[in-house]
């Protein structure tokens, strides 16, 4: 099972050292890559580490994988064509191999960030 955290702080905005540590104390449950994204009102970064992104951000994900399926990809936290939502979950989807995609079934547990565009 994928490890995922999160943090919201209005004040001061998240410090990046603190979700990664979160992220840190659950290695155990994906040790094969980990995704974080940073985001205000304004924007949105998605950095491979919990590194400063380069401006104060009020939301946080991070996200532990543990790769089962798809080996190569899968990397989250996940955004639509525009990155204009995001999402990180535990989940699989099932019958993607013999699926056309409009009846695939989905287990997820997820956190969705919807910045104020522009």
């Amino acid at each position: 099972m994928c490890g995922i955290v999160g943090m919201c702080q209005f004040s001061g905005g998240v410090n990046p050292k603190i979700i990664q540590a979160m992220a840190d104390t659950i290695a155990h449950r994906g040790p094969d890559g980990q995704g974080f994204l940073f985001a205000n009102k304004e924007r949105v970064k998605f950095l491979q580490s919990g590194e400063n992104p380069g401006f104060e951000a009020i939301y946080a994900l991070g996200h532990k994988r543990l790769s089962i399926i798809d080996l190569d990809g899968g990397t989250q936290p996940l955004s639509n064509d525009d990155g204009s939502v995001w999402i990180t979950y535990n989940g699989e989807i099932y019958n993607h191999r013999n699926s056309d995609n409009s009846s695939v079934g989905w287990a997820t547990s997820s956190i969705r960030i919807t910045p104020t565009p522009k």
